[in-house]
């Protein structure tokens, strides 16, 4: 299964920072950072 959070975090981890990652993948810094924080509340529970 897809998870598009996923592609966020590695493109984050390529990137080193939030703003690039926003840039390269067409979606605001914004969304990035919510894509982060569901990610990172989903891990806690797993």
């Amino acid at each position: 299964m897809f998870d598009g959070k996923l592609e966020t975090f590695i493109k984050v981890a390529e990137c080193g920072s939030f703003t690039k990652a926003a840039e390269d993948l067409y979606i605001t810094p914004t969304a990035v950072m919510k894509q982060i924080n569901a990610l990172e509340k989903a891990a806690r529970f797993c």
